[in-house]
């Protein structure tokens, strides 16, 4: 029985901390638990087996649906205001505000830097606070502080500078905007954490929890949808266009006119976006506040929580492993990938293709329909053919869809119908690159599940600072020449697809896929005290416990 409860303890333990500190779209964890959700909700109410115990729950918390839909607009906000951030701020920034490379470079760079180093600060300072505000829970609290920073910031990140800074040179113009970057991104990193922390005072069932995670995932996708169709549509309706010069073709050089360009007009466009995604988001937020019931600390929930024989580990002992780096790595390869595709795709549709500016809404929305729907397959593609192979069939496809941009010269059979098919095959690599690499850290953690938030706040941290600073130096060397515009963004989305698949093949052929199987004499970690005072009947329980582990 002891055994059962510890492993049972141990899965709850790991959709926790799974939950604690993932973005993005951050939140990408979540796709992998959608496979079995329908299954393990229809499962959660089964009788326990012989020798098994029932876990503690509070019925009355997520038995109702509307407290569960009301869960899952907890995160709305923060979804749609991530899928504006990544798809659209270097666009604004580049021909609405029309900043020079580098200064949008050292923006993106600004804002990614303050959300990896505030997370694992909010996190620590999230599971230190005992009470919320005039008796308020203490989760719902910082959900709502940190929905109160975003909404007060975030309008502004997409908003001309006021009159007196107009003038001013950009640099002036970039301290303006990087008040309110940073502002947003310590809100978003407050309410992410909190909305994902609150699955655990909610219920203590694990197949509860995986169905709030799927039911999260669910709407994030729908939330960053729904941008790109906000985006269609305010776009499409406003009468703002300007005929601007520009190049259709890299070997041609007439003129062409394109009426469709973002250009500084354009500006009244992003504040309906904006203006927009804060109304239904607080909307959203109003509807978690008032259906969602936060149970108080020294709940009955929360006891049965607490493990008194989980083994402790310093989570300074993971810089010791070589498994603990290459995992980290391959996460990373897989997240810039991802990320930088988002960032630079809009601008490659706009000035490389020279397309209406409608196909930067229609481009990657395409993406994330086909990255969402390959991502409830990859667990059992993980199933069926191994974590290295999928990760390679993944960037496979990367490479392919590289490779193939970088062959095209432009045509309009390219411009106005493959591309969807590239989109399509970008999305798909997403997905798996994506969901693999996060089974590669749950195996990772799986024996030390008490240091999981740890770990992905540490790889979060990696993976942010990688990321803005690629997109940093990619800024940096961009030509100013608009002639070479062209040429330069086919190279930069070649460069995106090509070097994050190859290094994550370099170090997934290096990474040990049987983390979890590693026994503590191989990983060299030290015995508990319980275990030395115990004895050698203790140890044959350890031996059998980690045969059934394997």
């Amino acid at each position: 029985m002891d055994k059962c409860n510890g492993e049972k303890q141990k899965s709850v333990y790991t959709i926790d901390l799974v939950g604690s500190f993932l973005g993005d779209e951050k939140l990408k964890a979540n796709e992998s638990l959608s496979v079995n959700s329908f299954s393990a909700a229809k499962n959660a109410n089964k009788p326990p087996k012989d020798g098994e115990k029932d876990e503690k729950r509070m019925p009355s918390l997520l038995s109702p649906v509307g407290a569960q839909m009301a869960f899952a607009q907890g995160h709305v906000f923060n979804d749609m205001c991530a899928a504006m951030w990544f798809n659209y701020l270097l666009v604004y920034l580049t021909f609405v505000v029309e900043f020079r490379p580098s200064i949008v470079g050292a923006a993106i760079l600004i804002g990614q830097l303050v959300d990896g180093i505030v997370c694992p600060f909010i996190g620590f300072l999230s599971d230190k606070m005992k009470f919320g505000f005039f008796n308020y829970g203490r989760r719902k609290s910082a959900h709502l502080i940190g929905t109160i920073a975003v909404f007060l910031s975030f309008p502004f990140v997409f908003m001309p500078v006021p009159s007196f800074l107009k003038n001013e040179d950009q640099l002036i113009q970039l301290l303006y905007y990087s008040v309110f970057i940073a502002v947003f991104q310590v809100g978003w990193a407050t309410v992410q954490i909190a909305h994902l922390a609150i699955i655990t005072d909610l219920t203590s069932n694990f197949q509860e929890r995986t169905w709030l995670m799927s039911l999260r995932n669910i709407f994030t996708q729908l939330s960053i949808s729904s941008v790109f169709v906000i985006a269609l549509v305010a776009l499409e309706l406003c009468p703002d266009k300007q005929v601007v010069t520009s190049y259709l073709q890299l070997d041609d050089p007439l003129v062409d006119e394109n009426p469709e360009d973002l250009n500084p007009n354009c500006y009244k466009q992003f504040i309906i976006i904006v203006g927009v995604i804060s109304a239904v988001g607080l909307v959203e937020t109003l509807w978690y506040h008032l259906g969602v019931q936060e149970v108080s600390e020294d709940n009955e929930l929360h006891q049965t929580l607490i493990d008194p024989q989980q083994r402790r580990i310093s989570p300074w002992s993971l810089f010791r492993r070589r498994k603990f780096y290459s995992v980290t790595l391959v996460y990373v390869s897989a997240r810039l990938f991802f990320n930088l595709l988002q960032v630079f795709i809009p601008a490659y549709v706009i000035e490389t293709l020279k397309l209406p500016r409608s196909y930067i809404t229609i481009i990657p929305l395409i993406t994330n329909l086909s990255n969402f729907t390959t991502s409830l397959m990859t667990t059992k593609l993980n199933v069926v053919f191994g974590r290295k192979i999928t990760f390679y069939i993944g960037c496979l496809l990367g490479i392919i869809s590289g490779v193939f941009i970088f062959l095209q010269n432009f045509g309009d059979l390219y411009r106005y119908d493959l591309i969807f098919g590239v989109a399509t095959v970008i999305g798909i690599a997403t997905g798996i690159l994506t969901v693999t690499a996060l089974g590669l850290i749950t195996d990772l953690i799986d024996q030390d599940p008490n240091n999981g938030a740890f770990v992905y706040g540490f790889m979060s941290l990696i993976e942010k600072v990688f990321n803005g600073v690629v997109v940093a130096v990619i800024q940096f060397c961009k030509p100013k020449d608009k002639i070479a515009f062209g040429a330069y963004g086919k190279y930069v989305i070649f460069i995106c697809c090509i070097m994050p698949c190859a290094l994550g093949i370099i170090f997934m052929f290096f990474t040990p896929i049987n983390l979890a199987a590693s026994n503590r004499e191989n990983e060299r970690i030290p015995p508990p005290e319980s275990e030395k005072q115990t004895g050698s009947s203790n140890s044959e329980n350890d031996s059998n416990s980690s045969e059934d582990r394997r």
